[in-house]
């Protein structure tokens, strides 16, 4: 399809685009993430991504606690250091 002279997906490409991508990343921060399972408390992610609003979020003072613990990273990265090409991090905001 082309609107605007870029060519995009028809919605049922994307959201098998979307379902494939999704399928990929929940099994593998399932298998790779000890942070991310303990979070949700060995719950898997749901199968559909539109049903990821059940799951409890991570927040700034987990992913903290998460470094202090497992350093330098914490145990939320979900791949071996040797495979981090790079790593980009804010500061952050106050508002």
């Amino acid at each position: 399809m082309h609107l605007g002279g870029a060519e995009r997906p028809d919605a049922a490409t994307l959201a098998a685009q979307q379902a494939k991508a999704w399928a990929m990343q929940r099994a593998h921060v399932m298998e790779h993430s000890g942070f991310y399972r303990a979070l949700w408390d060995g719950q898997a992610p749901p199968e559909r991504l539109e049903d990821g609003h059940a799951l409890p979020l991570s927040d700034k003072a987990k992913l903290r606690l998460s470094q202090a613990a497992h350093p330098t990273f914490g145990d939320y990265l979900a791949a071996p250091l040797t495979q981090a090409i790079r790593l980009h991090r804010t500061s952050g905001t106050t508002g």
